[in-house]
């Protein structure tokens, strides 16, 4: 009779290369980013697919590097029909003025890839790697200093009345600046 050994082969790879971070939504420098009352949401898009780890997200102020709020993994969450992508939601209460800029920092281990292994994506760290600047719905209040103030007697009619407000402020297409004595318009 014949003999046969019969040999066999199995190989197999392991993932052993961490998830890239490809894009965020906003993008790092935007302005205006909405402050709805369920907080701002960042969406994170890696190069494969990703699952929540553990570890932390620091939200800090650009200006002072303050931590603004200290949150952990729950904070992620993942995105329907999109095994690349997370998103971060951040408290609104976390931001105290408007515009605000801060900063996003993600410890390593806070995103892992999907693989066995869960390789760890290495984190996001320094304030430029995703900042971005909340938008300013506050309309500025008038500051008139005291030569000037409501109420004043005895002020010149030829008199420089100063108005300073409480941020910067440009001139508007619209609207009038309307001087009165009591209920009178004097100046239009």
């Amino acid at each position: 009779g014949n003999t046969s050994d019969v040999a066999v082969l199995e190989a197999s790879t392991t993932d052993t290369v961490a998830p890239l971070l490809v894009s965020s939504s906003p993008v790092t420098n935007t302005v205006d980013v909405n402050v709805p009352t369920t907080g701002v949401v960042v969406k994170f898009t890696f190069n494969e697919n990703v699952a929540i780890g553990t570890g932390a997200v620091t939200v800090r102020d650009y200006a002072t590097q303050a931590v603004l709020t200290a949150l952990t993994q729950t904070a992620l969450s993942t995105v329907s029909g999109d095994s690349k992508s997370l998103n971060l939601t951040i408290p609104a209460a976390t931001f105290t003025a408007a515009p605000q800029k801060f900063y996003v920092e993600i410890s390593s281990g806070t995103i892992t890839d999907a693989a066995p292994a869960l390789n760890a994506y290495a984190g996001l760290f320094g304030m430029d790697a995703l900042a971005l600047t909340t938008e300013d719905n506050d309309a500025p209040t008038v500051d008139v200093p005291n030569s000037t103030a409501t109420g004043s007697n005895g002020v010149a009619v030829d008199s420089t009345i100063k108005v300073a407000f409480s941020e910067n402020v440009k001139a508007g297409t619209a609207g009038n600046l309307i001087l009165y004595k009591g209920s009178v318009a004097l100046a239009n």
